[in-house]
């Protein structure tokens, strides 16, 4: 079995009763500090060029929200328009190693999805533990 066959395989098995305490508390702290990211870039620049271009171009009503204006659209237009946001400010999480920010790229996915699915809050952890 290939590596990458062996982590999907171990991913998708997983439960929310298989992570330990101590990596849920950090999924936590890492969700959070995120999010603060993505809402201290409200209404600076180029955060509302990415607001107007999914008004333009996305649906203006749909399950996932814009955290820079609490607007509803798709999954797509939420996950980008939330990730450009909390990239911004670059206060978020940073993989030492790698020189990544890997939040800025798994939760606004993770949310968004979580969000069109009907998902709780136990399952979008659950999903970005997969790749934080």
């Amino acid at each position: 079995m290939s590596h990458t066959r062996s982590l999907a395989t171990f991913l998708a098995r997983l439960s929310y009763a298989d992570l330990p305490e101590a990596v849920l508390a950090r999924s936590e702290d890492l969700f959070l500090d995120w999010l603060g990211s993505a809402l201290a870039s409200q209404g600076a620049h180029p955060i509302p060029l990415f607001e107007r271009y999914a008004a333009t171009m996305g649906p203006t009503h749909g399950p996932a929200t814009l955290l820079v204006n609490g607007l509803g659209t798709s999954a797509y237009f939420a996950a980008l328009v939330n990730a450009a946001s909390s990239h911004l400010v670059e206060q978020d999480d940073l993989h030492n190693i790698s020189v990544l920010h890997p939040a800025t790229v798994v939760f606004p996915a993770v949310l968004a999805a979580a969000q069109d699915l009907g998902k709780s809050g136990a399952e979008l952890l659950l999903a970005a533990r997969g790749w934080l």
